[in-house]
């Protein structure tokens, strides 16, 4: 096991406690946004890479590493740095993506050399995997490395590292068809086409930014994902959603992974209003279900009963609350959705603890259906929207702050379109800032400099 840092969790309670008292979250937010944080920490390897999943006894990491965790973690790097929690997060972020690069000795990067794309799992330590080259999963790690670009803006090592990682995959191979269909596995043959609406709007993203004006990638792009009112629609109890089929429903994370990852969806009213109203719809589906109590809802995906599944409103046996979902829902409702955290955390349900003595505690998944089931494990990629929600609180760092950071500056190609990326005075070639004060972006918060 990797050595600790011992200092994190001073760093956290230091930062709250000098805050102004009006803008402090409260308690529970607070130790809720610290463990999340952890959480993800303890499943750092020493390569930089991080684990598929978080176990709750034993070793801190549990299997291979897993490309989109990896993404995750970078962007809770990001989070830990503004809100003054982790003093080695900048060198974390270069050490992640300088091992992405084929940089770190022993590390050989898991990737498809055809096209670049990620395998989906691989060994922490080494690189070394034999499963699916995944496009989500690479698009996801992928976003995480631009993030910290953007984040970490005047810091020149790793915009160059997170641009030569943009620049390495032919996200074009993933655009499947003109209307929007994309490539899941990305092995020799690309196969198993996705439709929109689903969380594969990110490689969309990725790929039309990366892509020719007129390209394919454009295309599908401007035919599916850029016209939100042509996309597929279902209603629950009369609620307007987004799905990719009007026969089913989606998984939350299927909305929050854009919300927080996707420009092009954070900045649309449009968009906007069908996050709210998938955050509605949840809340009452399980409320119509009359298996516990009204502030237990969250549909999303990990650890179940039958063992990993994605759970839908027509497709939840055991009737499955993600806590991380209703946090990840935070900016839709932020004062009802922190009263359903709260009662939730009171009721004990949904509760975990992990780190042996002095355990510190998270919320997550549990079946209202059979209650004396207990997750062994957390995955990264499903918890990251817990941390990411309590982060977005008004009280913390507030959904603008992961609407600025996600507004990507891609690096230039040749006729590429480069979508909402600032190209004026305020940003030189390839998106690097040519002056900013401070060291990135000076964004205030409702809590003012973090």
């Amino acid at each position: 096991m990797r050595p600790r840092l011992p200092a994190y969790p001073v760093f956290f309670a230091v930062a709250f406690a000098c805050l102004p008292l009006r803008a402090q979250p409260d308690s529970l937010m607070a130790s809720l946004l610290k463990n999340g944080l952890d959480a993800f920490d303890r499943m750092r390897g020493v390569k930089g890479m991080y684990a598929d999943r978080g176990t709750f006894t034993g070793d801190a990491n549990s299997g291979p590493a897993s490309a989109a965790s990896v993404g995750m973690g970078l962007v809770t790097l990001c989070i830990a740095d503004a809100l003054k929690l982790d003093g080695q997060a900048e060198a974390k972020v270069i050490l992640t993506l300088e091992s992405l690069n084929g940089k770190t000795a022993g590390f050989s990067p898991p990737v498809n050399r055809a096209n670049g794309f990620f395998r989906h799992f691989f060994d922490m330590e080494t690189g070394a995997g034999s499963g699916e080259y995944s496009s989500i999963d690479t698009g996801i790690l992928v976003a995480g490395a631009l993030f910290c670009k953007t984040y970490f803006r005047t810091e020149r090592r790793i915009g160059e590292l997170a641009d030569a990682l943009y620049l390495s995959i032919r996200w074009e191979r993933a655009i499947a068809d003109p209307e929007g269909g994309i490539y899941m596995v990305m092995d020799s043959l690309p196969a198993a086409v996705t439709r929109p609406f689903n969380e594969y709007m990110l490689v969309g993203w990725l790929a039309r930014n990366a892509a020719a004006a007129g390209s394919a990638a454009e295309q599908a792009w401007l035919n599916s994902y850029g016209r939100p009112e042509g996309l597929p629609h279902i209603r629950y109890g009369g609620v307007e959603l987004l799905t990719d089929h009007p026969s089913h429903y989606l998984p939350g994370f299927t909305i929050q992974f854009p919300y927080y990852l996707v420009h092009a969806f954070a900045a649309d009213t449009a968009y906007l209003r069908l996050f709210r109203n998938h955050a509605e719809a949840d809340r009452l589906w399980f409320r119509n279900q009359a298996a516990g109590p009204d502030y237990a809802w969250g549909t999303g995906a990990g650890s179940n009963v039958a063992g990993y599944t994605a759970d839908r409103f027509d497709a939840n046996p055991f009737k499955t609350v993600s806590p991380q979902i209703m946090a990840g829902f935070l900016p839709a409702d932020p004062a009802g959705i922190r009263d359903d955290l709260g009662k939730l955390w009171e009721s004990g349900l949904g509760r975990y603890a992990y780190g042996g003595a002095g355990a510190r505690q998270v919320l997550w998944r549990f079946s209202l259906a059979n209650p004396e089931w207990k997750a062994a494990s957390l995955q990264g990629v499903d918890f990251s929207t817990e941390v990411f929600g309590l982060a977005a609180h008004p009280n913390v760092l507030g959904a603008g702050w992961f609407a600025t950071y996600n507004d990507f500056a891609f690096p230039d190609r040749p006729n590429a379109v480069i979508g909402k990326a600032k190209r004026g005075k305020e940003t030189g070639r390839n998106g690097y800032p040519a002056r900013v004060d401070g060291r990135r972006s000076p964004v205030k918060t409702r809590r003012g400099a973090l």
